[in-house]
């Protein structure tokens, strides 16, 4: 099958660069936030399992849309994909968990090490450039568009607009 230089946004083939990569995140991020909130309003409604379910579903779908997006970003520059299940430990970080109600040594430790090798594979995900050449993995991504760029700059705000919504919606229960 020949894709050409078009971006297909969900698949595991191909390349994307840093923009294009920034941007996604931030559209799969806003397209689960529906669920995130339907989750806690069930929750809080007292409907737990309910609320359990829809936040597993959603976290999943995350998970899966994140692999999927890391291994053609790892792509880009010339890594394999298998790199990608590095985003697996995310669907399990809980620091209150990790670090117990009292905290241990050996439970810092893991929570400190945990969030030092994430941070670095986010970092590089983010910051690495990919090769300008065609590579092993497909030719070079597409040029990024003012959408791609849009998307991009929209990972700015994106943070404090989903804290704010989550702010809201707990106020309003």
């Amino acid at each position: 099958m020949n894709l050409g230089k078009k971006p297909w946004v969900v698949m595991d083939k191909g390349r994307i660069g840093r923009l294009r990569y920034i941007a996604y995140t931030v559209a799969f991020g806003l397209a689960c936030l529906p669920g995130i909130l339907i989750a806690d309003i069930f929750t809080a409604q007292g409907h737990e399992t309910v609320g359990m379910i829809l936040g597993l579903v959603t976290q999943a779908i995350v998970i899966i849309l994140n692999i999927m997006l890391a291994i053609r970003r790892l792509h880009d520059f010339d890594a394999s994909g298998w790199w990608a299940l590095l985003v697996i430990p995310l669907a399990f970080f809980d620091p209150p968990r990790m670090v117990g109600p009292e905290p241990t040594p050996a439970g810092i430790l893991s929570f400190i090490g945990l969030l030092l090798i994430l941070s670095i594979y986010v970092l590089i995900l983010l910051f690495r450039p990919g090769n300008f050449d065609a590579n092993r993995f497909g030719p070079a991504p597409a040029p990024n568009t003012a959408w791609v760029m849009a998307g991009a700059s929209l990972a700015l705000i994106m943070p404090i607009v989903a804290y704010g919504l989550v702010i809201v919606v707990q106020r309003a229960l």
